[in-house]
Formats: C-alpha cells, structure tokens, sequence
C-alpha cells in the first residue's frame, strides 16, 4: 500500500510485497486508555488483510513507551536491525529526527504478522 506522498521518495518507507505500512497512528491525550488505540490497530489490520497484505509494519520513536507497550500486546515486535548502534549511528541513519527532536531519539520499525481470525 502506498505511504504518505508527500513526503520525497527518499525518505518513504518502501514497503515489500504484502506488506503494509502504517504510517501514522495517533490518539489525543483524553482518549487515552479507553481502548482507542487498540480499535485503531485493529481497523488498520482488517484494512491491510482485505488488500491480501500479510504483514503490518509501523515505526515509533524509541522513547515512546505507551506506545510501544501497545503495540506490543497487539502482537508488534521490534526490528532489532532498525536500533542504532549509538548517537552517531542513530542521528546519521535518522537524521530527520535528530533535528526535530534535538536529543538522542530514535525510530524503531515494529512488525506483525497478519492472519486471518
């Protein structure tokens, strides 16, 4: 499935065949902890297994622990080749981030197979 084009090619995730990207997935503040995030997800999953994906990749930045939390209990696992090595290796690969954020942050790609239930 096709990502945000609006963003330059270069920095789209290129996704491999069957593969869905979930690009953006947020929840405000007050919503949180009411199951919203979780009936996101699932919407999100039942989109990409109707266009016969087989798997759902998403990233999130690595101080993000609510958000990993999540997506770990739905069944994401982190992509151990997507952590850098260290602040330098983190902020030449992510660059983008470091700029934005200005500390030592990192995105992190988290992926889960899709089945059928």
């Amino acid at each position: 499935m096709e990502g945000n084009l609006s963003l330059d090619a270069s920095v789209r995730h290129k996704c491999k065949p069957k593969e869905c990207y979930l690009e953006q997935i947020s929840v405000s503040g007050s919503a949180r902890g009411k199951g919203v995030g979780s009936k996101l997800l699932k919407w999100c999953d039942d989109m990409a297994l109707n266009r016969g994906c087989t798997e759902i990749t998403l990233e999130v930045l690595s101080t993000n622990t609510g958000a990993k939390s999540l997506y770990e209990r739905k069944g994401y696992q982190v992509d151990p080749s997507t952590i850098p090595d260290g602040p330098i290796d983190g902020c030449i690969t992510r660059f983008v981030h470091c700029m934005l954020i200005c500390r030592f942050d990192y995105a992190v790609f988290m992926r889960k197979p899709l089945v059928n239930t």
